[in-house]
């Protein structure tokens, strides 16, 4: 059948009128609508016509729609309806993402700093870690499902920078930051509790550049598959390569199932990657599932030891009697210093008086007190 996704801008869909096409993928089209009597905008998916006569097509489709609707999370667009039109036509409703996708903010910039890269996986993780409490897995996460709107900052990080005796730690508020919104359900499957992980009778869900052995293998998916996979977008956002890419889909899934991949700091030396980022990075791309981080808040509370030249800070009260805090100068734990070969490294050209940290960090075990950062207590921080 033909495909008349642009000959549909202009018409309605139940209550909504189709304005514009946002976003096209391998189950459907995504435009931007308004509802006709509240005005209210949002975006509506409509399946395929060519997949209207195909077994199984539209089933795939409104289990998209459940799984998005059981999921309440900031991190996740929302499902809010669905309908079929009289000529057969199916479609959900989704509330709509404002943003960049994350594949976008690649394609231009290449890497993100390390720093950036965590926050967007924190909400990531803490994103998925609802879905799979529902018995949900999401089984297609990729650059192009992380939608990222950049949104103004609200709370304080500390910097490693260089001054005449060295390293200090400045502290300073935060300019901005990436909201991230997780979309597209379309190959997400549901569990159900007690039985082996989910199948397709063989069929592959997912993109094979960011699919899971065992998924490329037979199909089969747990909460496992998409930890793999959120490593795969850790390592291409800190390389700016992905670790398995081949000529072909089957090539590519090959790699996934049987090639170890490079160490993401020899993949790309000249960016910061602590060697805790690069611990990480390797367990989640394990092709045994049993040796990866078991669920996604196993991986959050890795992604806290990750942090290089540049943390998040919580601030103490009041410092310990006899401490002169602007004389601290307790270099950050990990730091490995290769942001010194990396254009545009966060150090302060010139560390000056007037610069001087109002709170510096300290080193666990060496009795300094100043910040305590996530990792120093199990409260976890707010969502970013």
């Amino acid at each position: 059948m033909k495909d008349d996704s642009d000959a549909r801008l202009g018409t309605r869909l139940g209550n909504y009128a189709l304005k514009e096409i946002i976003g096209r993928g391998g189950m459907g089209v995504v435009y931007r609508a308004s509802h006709i009597y509240i005005r209210k905008s949002v975006a509506v998916k409509v399946l395929h016509r060519h997949f209207f006569q195909q077994p199984g097509a539209k089933a795939r489709f409104l289990a998209e729609a459940q799984a998005a609707s059981l999921v309440d999370h900031p991190n996740i667009v929302g499902v809010t309806d669905f309908g079929e039109a009289p000529d057969g036509t199916v479609y959900l409703v989704m509330s709509e993402a404002r943003g960049t996708g994350l594949d976008t903010v690649l394609e231009q910039e290449g890497t993100l700093p390390l720093f950036r890269a965590i926050g967007i996986l924190n909400q990531v993780t803490r994103a998925l870690a609802a879905v799979h409490a529902r018995n949900i897995i999401h089984r297609d996460i990729k650059p192009e499902n992380i939608m990222l709107a950049r949104k103004s900052g609200r709370r304080k990080i500390v910097r490693q920078v260089r001054d005449g005796a060295g390293y200090a730690e400045l502290i300073e508020p935060e300019e901005c930051f990436d909201l991230v919104t997780l979309l597209d359900f379309g190959a997400a499957r549901m569990l159900q509790p007690g039985l082996p992980p989910l199948t397709d009778s063989g069929r592959v869900f997912g993109t094979p550049a960011y699919l899971a052995p065992e998924t490329a293998q037979t199909g089969g998916a747990d909460a496992r598959s998409d930890v793999y996979s959120v490593g795969i977008v850790f390592y291409e956002m800190l390389t700016g390569e992905l670790p398995f890419d081949g000529e072909t889909s089957a090539i590519t899934l090959d790699k996934q199932i049987g090639e170890a991949p490079q160490p993401p700091t020899q993949r790309n030396p000249f960016v910061e990657i602590t060697p805790e980022a690069e611990h990480v990075i390797m367990r989640c791309l394990e092709k045994d599932p049993a040796r990866r981080p078991a669920n996604m808040d196993e991986l959050w509370r890795e992604l806290q030891r990750c942090y290089g030249v540049m943390q998040w800070c919580r601030p103490i009260a009041t410092p310990p009697e006899g401490i002169v805090l602007k004389n601290l100068r307790a270099p950050l734990v990990g730091s490995t210093g290769m942001a010194d070969a990396r254009p545009g490294a966060p150090f302060a050209a010139d560390h000056t008086e007037a610069q001087q940290p109002l709170l510096l960090t300290r080193r666990k075990g060496d009795g300094q007190q100043g910040v305590i950062f996530p990792e120093d207590t199990p409260t976890p921080p707010p969502t970013r």
